[in-house]
């Protein structure tokens, strides 16, 4: 298909990853290698915009994102990714390849207009010094919450439920239950992690009013709605998230529905 839509106007071959979406069925597609070589024996340059850029081997249930040096070894001219999603940066826009064709678009006008400003420029550069130093996974937030296991996911949503406990005396339902995280939509699409929250049914509000009175605090709260129940899933709490939500969700107890 690719070697069928090259005319005399072709002046690249261009693979994109599907980062955010996913295509099932009797699908297939050319290996990295087919596409480079394809491309060097009709004298084209091979780009791969491989999305969510991620730097370290990755394998989630059963999903595998193509790392940014497995790209550049199969032989692709340039590969562009993004600062976020994976990397855990800042948003950015990231070129790498063949030296020559990063100075013919260092040479672009337009460049002055895309680049990034100095404060991205440093979070980025912060980021990637996580990485030279071997301590991406460690520190950078997303990596953390993607790898963290499910028994620790229980004990911090366990430790949730037993802190706000007395707003069972207040009829409050509280109770641990399983959950599905999605890991977000601009990268490994359609993968569900396995973790806990905790379910929270109000007494003297709706599940509706709760959770806009959680989102409306001075530390916006983001939870879900279950039926007629909140579900706070824990995965993205940091330990000192933690007893600001457990604050906040116990001053909200007893005030009268709004």
């Amino acid at each position: 298909d690719y070697e069928a839509a090259i005319t005399p106007n072709t002046a690249a071959i261009l693979k994109v990853h599907t980062s955010n979406f996913e295509i099932v069925g009797f699908t297939s597609q050319p290996t990295f290698e087919e596409l480079c070589r394809l491309s060097r024996e009709k004298g084209l340059i091979s780009i791969n915009d491989v999305g969510s850029g991620t730097l370290l081997p990755f394998s989630l249930a059963g999903h595998q994102d193509p790392t940014v040096r497995e790209c550049i070894t199969a032989g692709f001219d340039l590969v562009t990714f993004s600062g976020d999603k994976l990397l855990g940066a800042g948003q950015a826009g990231i070129i790498v390849g063949k030296k020559s064709y990063i100075h013919q678009l260092k040479c672009e006008p337009l460049l002055r207009a895309f680049r990034i400003d100095k404060l991205s420029l440093a979070a980025l550069e912060g980021t990637l010094i996580d990485y030279a130093t071997g301590r991406a996974e460690e520190l950078i937030p997303g990596w953390l919450m993607l790898n963290l296991k499910e028994i620790e996911l229980e004990k911090k949503a366990e430790e949730i439920m037993n802190k706000i406990a007395p707003m069972r005396s207040c009829g409050w339902k509280v109770k641990v239950i399983p959950t599905l995280s999605l890991s977000g939509g601009g990268s490994l699409p359609t993968v569900e992690l396995r973790g806990y929250g905790v379910e929270v049914v109000p007494n003297n509000m709706s599940a509706a009013q709760l959770e806009r009175a959680l989102r409306k605090m001075p530390i916006p709260i983001i939870c879900l709605l279950r039926d007629q129940a909140v579900v706070l899933d824990v995965r993205c709490l940091r330990n000192e998230d933690s007893q600001i939500l457990c604050d906040e969700l116990s001053g909200i107890v007893g005030r009268p529905a709004k």
